[in-house]
């Protein structure tokens, strides 16, 4: 999921279900998400005492109307990148897990038309683009055939 996606969950969007239902705000498709056990004992964890509206990320600020809203994109982007840099990690962002889960299911499955359709993606060439597998199998390709 992008993190424009995921900050605007609420509490009951994950409470008691197998799956994350959400409309991708880049592309308007409906996508679900399968809640695997580890993420489910973390969410059951997170959101215990939470009320059903309540936002899984919540913002400090209120919005020009005085209502308390979600982190923004950007805010969760901040921290992300915080976090980052206290683990000595560069170039990492709140995108990087995104293109992070593309690579290694593809190095997993080598499967790049379902991981084309995880991601929306209207063709095979943009997903391989995307996760930067074409030039990595490039570079491969050559250091075989040079030996």
């Amino acid at each position: 999921m992008r993190g424009g996606d995921i900050v605007p969950l609420r509490v009951k969007d994950v409470k008691n279900k197998s799956h994350i239902y959400l409309r991708e705000q880049k592309t308007r498709k409906l996508q679900y998400f399968p809640i695997n056990p580890q993420l489910r004992q973390e969410l059951d964890i997170y959101i215990k005492g939470k009320k059903q509206d309540d936002f899984l990320f919540p913002s400090r600020q209120k919005n020009s109307k005085g209502v308390k809203s979600h982190i923004t994109r950007v805010q969760a982007y901040r921290f992300i990148k915080a976090v980052a840099v206290d683990l000595g990690i560069e170039d990492f962002g709140l995108h990087s897990f995104r293109k992070s889960f593309g690579y290694f299911f593809y190095k997993q499955t080598k499967d790049i038309a379902q991981l084309m359709q995880i991601f929306n993606h209207s063709s095979q060439n943009i997903t391989k683009r995307y996760i930067g597998i074409t030039q990595e199998e490039i570079d491969e390709s050559l250091e075989r055939f040079f030996i």
